[in-house]
């Protein structure tokens, strides 16, 4: 009997510690007031809001121009959302990606790689030059 009670109390125990996984960090990338619309804004969030193996989530509008490529002190300059680049900078790829797209939303969910962004390198040829 006392196995019995220290084994439930086991398995009770486990299960009131929260998993990373637990977490939805959703992203709405837009240019008003309720979104995100830069690389620094999403960092800035995903920094302060999420951790490694949080399910996270970016969604907008593809078909228009909301997103600001500019660097800091630059004209704002609006683009298309970069959807595979928040795949490729955000996301684990021994992990599911989801993509999808209802009406003029879009939607890419994963499992969060890290609260950092992942660094890119130059290619072969952009060093040759």
């Amino acid at each position: 009997m006392k196995k019995l009670i220290l084994i439930t109390g086991i398995l009770l125990s486990t299960s009131l510690w929260a998993s990373p996984m637990d977490t939805v960090c959703s992203i709405y990338i837009s240019d008003n007031m309720r979104g995100i619309n830069t690389e620094r804004g999403i960092e800035e969030f995903i920094k302060e809001n999420c951790e490694r193996n949080n399910i996270i989530r970016f969604y907008g509008r593809p078909d228009k121009n909301v997103f600001n490529v500019a660097q800091k002190q630059q004209e704002p300059y609006l683009s298309e959302i970069p959807f595979e680049t928040f795949i490729s900078s955000w996301c684990r790829f021994d992990r599911n990606v989801r993509d999808e797209s209802e009406g003029v939303f879009r939607t890419i969910t994963c499992v969060l790689y890290s609260n950092e962004s992942r660094k890119y390198t130059q290619s072969i040829l952009e060093q040759a030059k």
